[in-house]
């Protein structure tokens, strides 16, 4: 379990970089607090 969460991290991550070069903070702000949740 805890490598398919890592792996999910990683897949985030990607999801997040991409979406940043795409779309505006405001769009993101959602975002955030679900990678702080996953960050702590």
């Amino acid at each position: 379990m805890a490598e398919d969460l890592n792996y999910a991290k990683i897949y985030f991550w990607g999801c997040i970089k991409y979406m940043y070069n795409c779309h505006e903070s405001g769009e993101l702000q959602g975002i955030d607090k679900i990678k702080i949740k996953l960050t702590y």
